[in-house]
């Protein structure tokens, strides 16, 4: 996780904080990923427990995007109930259309 956030880091200089979404159903998982990012400077984590929520987060609540992705990064669970990561990176990636993409890294335990 470290290494992919530094390297976005030096790939943009955002002039404000980094915005990751960690994704995960095992709330022992999400807390572990969090705990790892919240050491890093410059971040600011939100979470989701399930693509609901997650989707809830990436859209503001309106089911489809104005503008782009409120995040720089999100970690996405592959393995949820319901709707896996994959499924719910593909329903990201088919609201962000030409807006271009926010960086989604697959996380698995």
């Amino acid at each position: 996780i470290r290494e992919g956030i530094e390297q976005q880091e030096e790939e943009q200089d955002l002039g404000r904080p980094l915005r990751v979404l960690v994704v995960d159903d095992n709330l022992i998982n999400l807390r572990v990923a969090t705990r790892a990012l919240a050491r890093m400077p410059n971040i600011v984590i939100d979470t989701a427990t399930n693509r609901v929520e997650a989707l809830d987060k990436v859209t503001g609540g309106s089911g489809h995007l104005s503008d782009r992705v409120p995040y720089d990064t999100i970690f996405m669970d592959v393995q949820m109930p319901i709707m896996d990561g994959i499924e719910a990176t593909m329903m990201i990636r088919k609201l962000e259309g030409s807006h271009g993409h926010v960086n989604i890294v697959g996380l698995s335990a």
